[in-house]
């Protein structure tokens, strides 16, 4: 095992940040289609996205929004996107056809005027956030689903979670976001 390794990397190399992807496709974890826990990275990877954005940002939003991709949500389904860069939004809005909101904040009275007219509830049915953990598991609907990236975030407590039984839900794959939305060069374009 290569645990020197990490199995997506980043690069920014001439002003370009590019992000590769060294899982193996062999071992259980990959196999089992979670390709960021591979247990046998390759020494070289793959590249799989390349922008212009700074390499947190990338990592943050293609990683929340792969999170997303994975999780099964419903098409129609209300979304909130909390992020302070319009990158994330933009990637979910590719990948997911029913409403998406996108705020720095879900105390935003815009947000949640909007929210009033497409829910019963005036909460989103789920929420992407590349940071803000806490405030998407305390913004979404009873039962909704809350999706993070592969960074580090605000996290929410246990008792939160369960009192609001809220779901949450990491990134498998980034392979996941390309395969939704079709061809790299698309969410290339956000980036």
């Amino acid at each position: 095992m290569k645990d020197e390794i990490a199995t997506l990397q980043i690069r920014v190399e001439f002003g370009i940040t590019r992000m590769f992807d060294h899982a193996c496709g062999n071992c259980e974890a990959c196999l089992r289609g979670v390709l960021l826990s591979c247990t046998e990275p390759w020494a070289v990877g793959v590249e799989i996205l390349r922008g212009a954005v700074e390499p947190d940002v990338m990592l943050r939003a293609v990683t929340a929004a792969a999170a997303f991709a994975s999780s099964g949500a419903s098409t129609d389904a209300v979304v909130l996107v909390l992020s302070d860069t319009p990158t994330l939004a933009k990637l979910i809005r590719t990948i997911h056809t029913g409403p998406v909101l996108e705020s720095t904040s879900s105390a935003d009275p815009d947000v949640r005027a909007a929210l009033q007219g497409l829910t019963p509830t005036g909460r989103p049915d789920a929420v992407v956030t590349d940071r803000q953990g806490r405030a998407a598991v305390k913004a979404v609907v009873r039962g909704g689903m809350v999706a993070l990236p592969f960074a580090e975030v605000d996290a929410p407590s246990v008792t939160e979670l369960v009192q609001r039984e809220v779901t949450l839900v990491g990134p498998k794959a980034v392979q996941d976001l390309v395969n939704r939305v079709g061809h790299r060069t698309e969410i290339e374009a956000f980036l």
